[in-house]
């Protein structure tokens, strides 16, 4: 007689399929921020090194020309990893955005960003600073790819720009000229003559004033002149300035000539930008805002 035998499949039961899918969630939530951790150094690392790599370039680029020569300033721009008019030959992945500035002196300035990270360095930084990219890297400002630089003294870096309070209080205590637009930033040079004369500094802002003083004789006790803005005076931004295409530089004449003295004033960029601005004075170094 033959016998047979019958087996009967069996699977899991639902609660068993409960705990495995628990056990393997609990597995991804450890793995996964040691994963992006990882993905994160990695790429930080990554960016260090091409940051490096191109201040290298820029140092080497700049000694090479200048044997025999006087080497020219320069700024590098970077625009969706792509390079402007002016190049460097380093080699590897680039940055996203960000510029690089090296001085006659063959010191390099930079900042520029990839991915989650910024890298800024000053002129008299021995190397790159990388920071987490916010949305924001840059050292306080720029103008037609020259930056306008803060001088390097803290260990850290903090670009917050001033409150309301604080920027009135610059403007109450300390005599600061507020600049909103480019019309205000020419106004930097300032005009004088025998009669009161006026300016208006931070249009359009809560900070709008009206600039008007002489020069008044102590001996005398009387004015001898009047002026408004000035070289010698004291400014900060209050918006981003977009300077509409070309822009003469600030104190020169429309000849390209030198009309007025040095600026030995302050300007604090708090924050803000000048930007969309281009200067045609080809041949000739050491042109910028000023």
């Amino acid at each position: 007689m033959r016998k047979i035998f019958k087996f009967r499949k069996k699977g899991f039961t639902l609660i068993e399929l409960l705990a495995v899918i628990v056990v393997l969630a609990i597995i991804l939530m450890i793995v996964t921020p040691i994963v992006l951790t990882v993905i994160s150094d990695s790429r930080k690392s990554a960016f260090e090194a091409s940051a490096l790599g191109i201040l290298k370039t820029a140092e080497n680029e700049c000694l090479v020309e200048s044997l025999g020569n006087i080497p020219l300033a320069r700024v590098v721009n970077f625009n969706e990893g792509l390079m402007g008019e002016e190049k460097l030959g380093f080699s590897g992945r680039g940055p996203t955005g960000g510029f690089v500035q090296i001085n006659e002196q063959c010191e390099v300035a930079m900042a520029i960003y990839r991915d989650d990270w910024c890298a800024i360095k000053q002129y008299n930084d021995a190397l790159p600073i990388i920071i987490p990219y916010d949305g924001n890297c840059d050292l306080g400002g720029s103008f037609a790819g020259y930056p306008i630089l803060q001088d390097s003294g803290a260990d850290s870096y903090d670009f917050t720009p001033l409150n309301s309070g604080e920027i009135h209080e610059l403007i109450n205590n300390e005599d600061y000229l507020p600049i909103a637009n480019k019309t205000e930033l020419k106004q930097i040079e300032g005009v004088s003559g025998g009669s009161p004369v006026s300016l208006t500094f931070g249009a359009g802002t809560e900070f709008e004033m009206e600039h008007a003083e002489c020069y008044w004789d102590e001996i005398d006790e009387m004015c001898y002149g009047y002026y408004a803005g000035g070289m010698s005076l004291n400014y900060i931004l209050v918006a981003d300035i977009d300077l509409e295409g070309s822009f003469e530089p600030i104190g020169y004449d429309e000849m390209g000539e030198w009309a007025f003295q040095t600026f030995n004033g302050n300007l604090n960029g708090n924050g803000h930008k000048i930007y969309n601005g281009t200067i045609d004075y080809a041949g000739e170094s050491m042109i910028g805002l000023f």
